[in-house]
């Protein structure tokens, strides 16, 4: 049997002791940050899982963001291409009304100016922006597309002498992307360009009381406005699509947050029950060792 010697068991104490100190420390860091660990060192393979799911979390929330951007840039699109119908409506309106056999060269110059009123209009709209940027312009979102040329010829009303037809896009994940623009060149058809010398023949037709030019011009916006909501019906199936990937989205979010907090989150009440039980052996500790360290003969000399 082997001799147990005091300083053997001061040893032992002190051993016990520091692991005492380090449990309580631990289950206090726990408590206070509220994680499992706060070094990759204290648990390797959590840590690891925990980072995985944090840079799946970022990665996800950035291609919200470009959700939500592709979404106000769509829907600025589409309430652009709905005003562009409705007016193109009420300019097939009124060359219904210029057409009229009834109608006299002054009412037809009344109704003229009403249609150059709203060739402004579509102008304006061609010109949209959404913050800041021109939505019709291409990728040359900061040059405006259009002016009004007041002009049969659809080169006229460049701005610039010409525009973009360039694909902006989002990515809304990993190796997918989503086209969020509509050049002006695809609106209508033949582009605002050509819709804008459309209803400019329109104005010029009733200014001349011509039955048929007026006629052609209400033909002509009839295949605007049937390219326009092919178009706008475009746009609604990518905003559905950008929507269906966001709630997507917003639902791989909470149940990576989920696991995250599983991984790497306290169980508040264990831990506490832990630092506790620590608690209670720390003091034990401290009584065993007063009664293990008994004062010397060397103590009393000093």
């Amino acid at each position: 049997m082997s001799r147990v010697t005091n300083n053997m068991m001061i040893n032992n104490f002190n051993n016990n002791y520091n692991k005492n100190q380090a449990n309580l420390n631990k289950y206090m860091n726990q408590l206070s940050t509220g994680k499992q660990f706060t070094k990759v060192s204290e648990d390797s393979l959590k840590a690891t899982k925990a980072l995985q799911l944090k840079t799946t979390i970022e990665f996800n929330e950035r291609y919200t963001e470009n959700i939500k951007d592709g979404n106000g840039w769509l829907a600025a699109t589409d309430q652009a291409l709905d005003d562009s119908i409705n007016t193109l409506r009420k300019l097939r309106d009124l060359g219904v009304q210029g057409a009229t056999g009834s109608i006299t060269s002054e009412d037809a110059k009344q109704i003229q100016s009403e249609v150059d009123q709203l060739q402004d209009h579509l102008v304006n709209i061609g010109n949209t922006d959404y913050g800041g940027r021109y939505i019709f312009n291409g990728t040359r979102t900061l040059d405006k597309p259009y002016v009004n040329g007041g002009s049969n010829n659809p080169d006229d009303y460049y701005a610039e002498g010409d525009i973009s037809d360039g694909t902006i896009n989002r990515e809304v994940s990993p190796g997918i992307t989503v086209d969020i623009n509509v050049a002006g060149s695809e609106v209508g058809n033949g582009g605002f360009e050509q819709i804008f010398a459309d209803v400019q023949k329109l104005s010029n037709a009733l200014g001349d009381n011509d039955k048929d030019a007026i006629a052609q011009a209400i033909d002509d916006l009839d295949a605007h406005i049937e390219d326009t909501l092919r178009v706008r019906s475009g746009v609604g199936a990518r905003q559905n699509r950008l929507e269906l990937m966001e709630d997507r989205l917003e639902a791989q979010k909470i149940s990576n947050t989920d696991l995250l907090n599983e991984t790497e989150g306290v169980d508040y009440a264990e831990t506490i029950m832990k630092l506790q039980g620590e608690e209670n052996i720390h003091r034990a500790s401290l009584a065993v060792g007063a009664k293990l360290i008994q004062p010397t003969l060397i103590d009393f000399l000093r």
